[in-house]
């Protein structure tokens, strides 16, 4: 019995070690550098214009990962969406036979959005880079409210002068009025005025109903590294990088996430108003 599973367990490993569905060995050898990889990018054309897709193709023996700073496609064909118009840069990382990592950028010039982008990417980042701060026009800028009910702060509500006294007490000095967010397409970065940088996705899909199966958040924003300026959550005093978006327009953003323990309509969370800078 037990030649039996030695002998079992060597057909298994022979068969593991025969099998390479990554690259070719014989291809895949020593390394080349930035220079030598042949590889393009050409964008497509419609009607005598760039619009707004490339095509992509490299020949040289190395694994490939292409990104145009939103979208990261691996392979060593293919073809991808661009998501705003203007000049950009599409960067191809390859990975070499003996493992060196070699990189290669492709500029790139896009005319017309023939192809649809989701409207979101262009509210959060206008035509590339879009700043935010916090709203002084709503009727508080951060504070607490009603979960499901409220969509700014209905009771505590901290005015946008406070704010800062708030932010510094909990962690996020510089954050409170005059502070700003630049929200950045190339790499779905987020800027703050202090230096910090995060990042950001966002699911329109993931939308929270009210009580009477009415919508009250319309997607769900996921950020990185506290990238939202003063991104505490009252009461619970932690950072959160999880919200759900309220308000999405060209010159409002607005947040909410619910205190820990919280699940029906009314219990407490936290909100966030923020407003484009012109």
């Amino acid at each position: 019995m037990k030649k039996i599973i030695i002998f079992s367990f060597m057909v298994s490993l022979l068969s593991f070690v025969a099998c390479d569905p990554i690259n070719d060995r014989d291809q895949m050898t020593g390394s080349i550098t930035a220079d030598q990889i042949v590889a393009s990018v050409t964008v497509e054309k419609l009607n005598g214009k760039n619009v707004n897709k490339i095509n992509f193709t490299c020949s040289s023996p190395i694994n490939c990962q292409w990104t145009n700073g939103v979208l990261t496609k691996a392979g060593a064909n293919g073809d991808m969406i661009m998501f705003t118009t203007g000049k950009q840069v599409v960067t191809l990382t390859g990975m070499c036979g003996d493992g060196t990592i070699i990189k290669k950028e492709f500029e790139v010039t896009v005319d017309d959005m023939h192809y649809e982008v989701a409207p979101e990417y262009a509210l959060f980042c206008g035509t590339g880079e879009k700043t935010w701060t916090w709203d002084d026009t709503a009727n508080a800028g951060w504070g607490n409210g009603g979960y499901k009910g409220n969509t700014t702060p209905g009771w505590w509500a901290v005015s946008v002068d406070a704010i800062e006294e708030q932010a510094t007490a909990k962690g996020h000095p510089g954050e409170g009025k005059g502070a700003t967010m630049k929200f950045v397409l190339n790499g779905l970065k987020v800027i703050k005025s202090t230096g910090n940088v995060g990042t950001f996705t966002f699911d329109m899909t993931k939308k929270t109903l009210d009580d009477g199966g009415a919508v009250w958040a319309i997607g769900k924003l996921y950020t990185k590294k506290s990238a939202i300026l003063f991104p505490v959550i009252c009461n619970d005093w932690v950072d959160t990088n999880t919200f759900d978006i309220l308000k999405l327009t060209e010159d409002k953003l607005y947040l909410s996430v619910p205190k820990s323990g919280t699940t029906g309509a009314w219990g407490e969370a936290t909100f966030w108003c923020f407003k484009a800078v012109n």
